[in-house]
């Protein structure tokens, strides 16, 4: 058994674990690229504003 293996533990724990960090794959990165984008577009309103 190795602890970085997650298909050692058991298939009834693996799976979910894989799905968590999928989904974490796709949530992160896209969370973070829209707020990125709405914090440059409110930055470049507040400059064309003065």
């Amino acid at each position: 058994m190795h602890a970085l293996n997650p298909f050692a533990w058991g298939s009834g724990f693996a799976w979910p674990l894989i799905f968590i960090v999928g989904f974490l794959n796709v949530i992160v990165p896209l969370v973070t690229w829209l707020l990125f984008t709405k914090t440059v577009h409110w930055v470049l309103q507040k400059i064309r504003t003065f």
